[in-house]
């Protein structure tokens, strides 16, 4: 009974999202100039296709013989047998330095009005040249979800 619940879950992950999520969007892309709710549609089939798997994750991990550490959930460890020490280490400094360079545009767009408007305007030039721009949320209530 258990491996029909993995299939099923596997079929809902292979199908759903890509199938739906891409017909869903191009649904999106054609009704947004006629219907304002559009995008808050769009955001609340999203959450609920994301939602839906890792609620049956949890239901199977629940109601079965399997444990969170078993699919992989727990503390993390570094294994640097896979890659060996350089390339895992290396990995680990760009990551850090990526976040360094996240928190000082985080910080540097609250407080500086220089970062501010660099980072405005990149993203403005960033928004006209995406094709995702349509699913950005425009309003408050589009915000909020």
């Amino acid at each position: 009974m258990l491996e029909f619940w993995l299939w099923l879950l596997v079929i809902f992950l292979l199908v759903y999202e890509p199938i739906f999520g891409y017909l869903d969007f191009q649904k999106l892309k054609r009704n947004i100039g006629t219907n304002k709710n559009e995008r808050v549609r769009f955001y609340k089939h999203t959450m609920i296709g994301l939602w839906m798997p890792t609620i049956a994750i949890l239901l199977i991990i629940f109601f079965s013989e399997f444990s969170f550490s078993q699919i992989g959930l727990g503390i993390p460890t570094i294994q640097v047998e896979v890659f060996g020490k350089t390339i895992t280490y290396l990995v680990i400094a760009i990551i850090l330095l990526y976040t360094i360079i996240l928190l000082y545009n985080i910080i540097g767009f609250h407080t500086s009005r220089k970062v501010r408007e660099q980072l405005l305007k990149a993203s403005k030039a960033q928004k006209d040249v995406g094709d995702f721009s349509v699913i950005l949320p425009v309003s408050a209530t589009e915000k909020k979800w």
